[in-house]
C-alpha cells in the first residue's frame, strides 16, 4: 500500500513488534551453567497497538498479549532455570497539539498515573527508507541512548509508539542504544475509529521526573540483590 495521497487520514491503528536485547548475567564459573547458556534466550518480543484519531494517541499491549511468560531450561545433571516475563498492562496518552502527556505504568504490584514525558529534541535528516509501504524520513536525537526514528508525513498524526512523538508525521520504528531495543510497525489500518480516545486515569499520581527517580532506585536496589539488569528473573534448584 502507497503511502502517498493519505493526507486525510485521521484516526487509525497501528501495531508495533517491540524487542528488546536481554543481558543475563550468569554464574559462568559454575560449568552446569555453560552446559545451557547456549539455550538461553537472547531477546524478548512483545506486540502493541497505537490507536489515533485527531490529536489524540494512545499506545497500549494488545489484547491477545498475555501477561506473563515462563520458560525452563535443565542441563544435564538436572539444573533447572526457571525465566519469568512480564508484560505489564501499561498506556501511553498522547495529546499533540496540547502536548499533553498521561503513563499508566506498573512497577512492583503498583500502578502509578505518571504525567508528563521526556521532550525529544529531534534532528531530521535527509536520509529515507520505505515502511510497510510508506515513505519515512530518519530523525536522531543526541542524548545517551542514541534515538533513532523513522516517520511518515503522509499519516499526520504526530505520535509514535510509547513514549516518542513530536516529529511531523506518525513514527513507524524507533531504535535505540543501536538496536538494543527496537520498535517497528508490522500493520498499519486506517479505517476510521469511531469511538474517542480515552486518557487512563488508574494508578497513584505522579510527574515524570519523580516516577524516573523512584524507579531507577529500585532497579539498581533488584540488580544488587538478584544480579543481572533487572528485567529477568533467574532461579536455579537441584533435582
Amino acid at each position: 500500500m502507497s503511502g502517498y495521497g493519505q493526507q486525510s487520514v485521521n484516526s487509525g491503528k497501528v501495531t508495533y513488534q517491540e524487542t528488546v536485547k536481554l543481558q543475563l548475567d550468569l554464574d559462568t564459573d559454575n560449568p552446569m551453567f555453560e552446559q545451557i547458556k547456549g539455550q538461553l534466550p537472547d531477546s524478548r518480543t512483545t506486540d502493541k497497538v497505537l490507536t489515533f484519531k485527531g490529536a489524540k494517541s494512545l499506545y497500549a499491549n494488545l489484547p491477545k498479549e498475555e501477561n506473563s511468560e515462563n520458560q525452563q531450561i535443565e542441563n544435564e545433571e538436572g539444573m533447572t532455570i526457571s525465566m519469568s516475563f512480564n508484560t505489564p498492562d501499561e498506556l501511553f496518552y498522547y495529546h499533540s497539539q496540547e502536548q499533553k502527556a498521561i503513563q499508566q505504568r506498573s512497577f512492583m504490584g503498583r500502578t502509578f498515573l505518571v504525567s508528563g514525558s521526556e521532550q525529544f529534541k529531534w534532528k531530521i535528516t535527509g536520509e529515507t527508507k520505505e515502511i510497510l509501504g510508506y515513505s519515512c524520513t530518519k530523525a536522531t536525537t543526541g542524548d545517551s541512548t542514541q534515538t533513532v526514528a523513522w516517520f511518515t508525513s503522509a499519516i499526520p498524526a504526530f505520535s509514535g509508539p510509547d513514549i516518542y512523538n513530536g516529529l511531523p508525521g506518525l513514527i513507524l520504528e524507533i531504535s535505540l542504544d543501536e538496536g538494543k531495543r527496537q520498535i517497528t510497525a508490522t500493520n498499519i489500518d486506517l479505517t476510521p475509529i469511531t469511538t474517542e480516545v480515552v486518557a487512563p486515569s488508574k494508578g497513584k499520581k505522579m510527574d515524570a521526573e519523580l516516577y524516573a527517580k523512584m524507579m531507577e532506585k529500585k532497579l539498581k536496589e533488584m540488580q544488587q540483590e538478584f544480579g543481572g539488569s533487572g528485567n529477568v528473573m533467574i532461579i536455579t534448584s537441584d533435582q
